[in-house]
Order: structure tokens, then sequence, then C-alpha cells
């Protein structure tokens, strides 16, 4: 059973939750979309999930 302490705190974080939008160029060569700026407002009325990794 979900702990009430755990649904609270994610309605908690959906309610301050930022609408974030930025636009980086896709330098993919093997990508349709390649020279295009694109970023979150590019894919409108759509689900976008956003990951900002690197690895060493």
């Amino acid at each position: 059973m979900i702990n009430k302490k755990y649904i609270l705190l994610l309605l908690i974080s959906l309610f301050f939750s930022q609408e974030y939008d930025y636009s980086y160029q896709d330098v993919n060569p093997n990508s349709d979309l390649n020279g295009t700026f694109i970023g979150p407002s590019y894919f409108e009325n759509k689900i976008t999930i956003n990951y900002f990794g690197w690895e060493n």
C-alpha cells in the first residue's frame, strides 16, 4: 500500500513544478531535423521526457 506521505509529496511536487522551455540545435547527422533548433515547444501537444545526463 502506498504511504500517504508519498502521495502528498507527489501532489506538492506537481503543484510547484515549472514548465521548462529551451531550444538546442539538433546536431545528429542521421536525424531528419539536423540543423533545426528543437525543444519541448517544438513538440506542442505531445508528451516529452527530458533527461539531462552525462558520462565520464
